[in-house]
């Protein structure tokens, strides 16, 4: 849809454009250029050089020079009601222009100005170009006008009847509004198209398109009319002229990106990147008052710029870089489109650069420009846009594949641990109570069975713990463990497992103090008894195990600390990882999942398990900070 409207639109004001420049009727006869090179003379001097003759547009280019032209104006018929003409002047950027008239007797005391550099409130004849009154007669005069501009010397002069004037003002004006709604609706997409992926393309076309409308504003004169009484005018035409170089830098800064998407060769890196930096110096120059050389120097760059980004779509691109996501758009299509946008532009600038002469085209070169570049454009990123979803879409729908397939391996694997566990748990159950009963029949009979009785035995608890272990690393992975909190006393909870492990003389308990935490006590459980099993295990013999609860202002911690054995300090950095065990605990049964699987339900508790070794005390911790630490 909105690329169907934004079609129309451009069909319509081409067409428009077209009957504007057609349908006028202009009092102007001959024309004549003289160029002061000096920007001394007086008019008394002017009026005695020899004007050369030039048809329709003068085509000055960049120059520190002061324009005089000779305009001849039709003399005819007077009509009583109205006997006025409008001297109409286009582009609308001229910075100064001083209307000198015969038929003014009053020139020598007030000048007749004009121009970017002058209040459009103070104009003769108000719209968005550039006009003065002047009074019709019988018989043919020349005008003259002298024209001053730190921007090309592109003028076109014509003199109008008042009503014709009105009707081609308004024209124009539609032409205007309606190309600043193009470019509005351009930037619209572009920026709803950048916040659906945040892609970096996109979003720097969409400055790019914010900057073209700013830029097209000021040059139509929209600027000079809207804040006719915000901002002198002397300001708002430098506001204007960093306008043009800073577009013309965003827009080349989102060229380069769009290019780098395909490898650029890194000699031709070099030279966008060069070319990038001549906008900045454009800017220092009109900073420092070179206005002239500054936007001559930017619309040169522009021609050489887009020359190179053409010729980089050809000769740029590294054939073994490996392109991006972003990539997605045929060479060929690349090509076209950047040697079209070369001609549009060679078009558009050649004339205001004085290299070749304007025509009336040239006047509407601007806006055609921005209108044939943007449909391009709009296509290109469009078509780009387009691709860029379906690759998603297809990223999106393999991952999501997938992750059904990584679903149903857990599910089929969940069902397999749980038939193992629960056949081993059975066949278990039954080994246990077999040693229960031969123990209570046979116990003292033999010393050597009762020692291979409590071996059994411990062996089975060993296996037990090794089923409950991935029991619960099962439901750990198929996030099944579900965390029920609720406000808790540790000096209760340890009382209670106090008692549960009576037969561990070795554990000294510290945790008197009535501290509250939000937590699962049962997963709480887990941890802890986790914690103090490996601190048997691997704790030097018959040494003591510390368990303590710590409360102060930054955290509460439950600390578990015991003297390092045999197997000696782990490795800090693996100790939490799955299955890892040093290689001397390997003597020790273990499945190096204790510390992995402790750690990852002190996270389901808002909780951190930390380790810290002080010469051979190891120390770990279950630590909750305080709200806001």
């Amino acid at each position: 849809m909105t690329k169907k409207i934004l079609y129309y639109i451009a069909i319509f004001l081409m067409a428009l454009s077209m009957q504007v420049a057609n349908a006028k009727k202009d009092y102007v006869i001959a024309q004549g250029y003289f160029e002061d090179v000096s920007n001394q003379l007086t008019f008394e001097e002017v009026k005695t050089k020899s004007f050369s003759v030039y048809q329709d547009i003068l085509t000055g280019g960049y120059s520190h020079s002061t324009f005089w032209l000779k305009l001849t104006i039709k003399g005819g018929q007077l009509n009583e009601v109205n006997d006025s003409l409008v001297l109409r002047l286009r582009p609308s950027y001229t910075d100064e222009i001083e209307l000198f008239d015969p038929l003014d007797q009053n020139n020598k005391l007030k000048p007749r100005l004009t121009g970017d550099m002058h209040a459009w409130s103070d104009d003769e004849y108000q719209s968005l170009n550039l006009n003065f009154k002047i009074k019709k007669t019988a018989l043919d005069r020349d005008v003259y006008l002298r024209v001053k501009s730190a921007h090309t010397y592109m003028l076109h002069a014509e003199a109008l009847d008042l009503s014709t004037a009105e009707a081609s003002d308004r024209k124009l004006e539609l032409i205007y509004f309606s190309y600043l709604g193009f470019l509005v609706i351009l930037f619209v997409w572009l920026i709803s198209a950048w916040s659906l992926n945040k892609e970096k393309v996109l979003g720097l076309f969409s400055i790019t398109q914010l900057a073209a409308i700013f830029y097209a504003a000021a040059m139509f004169g929209f600027f000079r009319a809207i804040f006719d009484d915000v901002i002198s005018p002397h300001h708002l035409n430098d506001v204007t002229n960093y306008l043009i170089v800073s577009y013309v830098g965003i827009a080349l800064y989102s060229h380069v990106n769009l290019l780098s998407e395909y490898g650029v060769k890194k000699s031709f890196k070099w030279i966008l990147w060069i070319f990038l930096l001549v906008p900045i110096f454009s800017f220092i120059l009109i900073a420092l008052g070179y206005v002239t050389s500054g936007l001559q120097l930017n619309a040169t760059s522009l021609i050489f710029a887009t020359t190179f980004l053409a010729i980089t779509t050809y000769y740029g691109f590294d054939s073994n870089a490996v392109n991006p996501v972003g990539a997605v758009l045929p060479k060929s299509f690349i090509k076209a489109y950047y040697t079209l946008l070369l001609l549009i532009l060679l078009v558009t600038l050649l004339p205001m650069m004085g290299l070749i002469k304007a025509v009336e085209f040239s006047l509407h070169a601007l806006f055609i420009h921005g209108l044939l570049s943007g449909l391009m454009l709009f296509s290109l990123l469009q078509y780009r846009a387009k691709k860029i979803s379906e690759m998603q879409l297809e990223r999106i729908l393999v991952e999501s594949s997938k992750a059904q397939q990584e679903q149903i391996r857990r599910e089929d694997q969940g069902r397999l641990v749980g038939m193992l566990t629960h056949e081993l748990k059975n066949s278990l159950a039954v080994v246990d109570l077999a040693v229960s009963l031969i123990s209570s029949k046979l116990k003292g009979d033999s010393p050597s069975l009762d020692k291979n009785l409590i071996n059994i035995s411990k062996a089975m608890d060993d296996i037990n713990l090794v089923i409950a272990r991935c029991i619960d690393v099962d439901r750990l992975d198929q996030e099944k463990i579900y965390v029920s909190k609720k406000n808790t006393n540790l000096a209760d909870f340890f009382r209670e497992l106090a008692l549960e492990m009576q037969g561990a003389n070795r554990l000294h308990w510290d945790c008197s103090k009535n501290v509250y935490v939000d937590l699962d006590p049962d997963l709480l459980k887990v941890i802890v008894i986790n914690l103090i099993d490996n601190a048997i295990k691997y704790a030097e013999a018959d040494s003591p195990i510390d368990v303590q609860v710590i409360s102060d202002d930054l955290k509460t911690a439950i600390s578990i600390k015991n003297q390092a054995g045999y197997s000696g300090l782990p490795d800090e950095k693996k100790l939490f990882e799955k299955y890892y065990r040093s290689e001397k605990a390997q003597k020790n049964r273990g499945t190096g999942l204790g510390l992995w699987l402790s750690r990852s339900i002190a996270h389901l508790m808002n909780a951190e398990l930390t380790y810290d070794a002080k010469g051979d005390v190891i120390n770990f911790s279950i630590v909750w900070a305080r709200d806001g630490q």
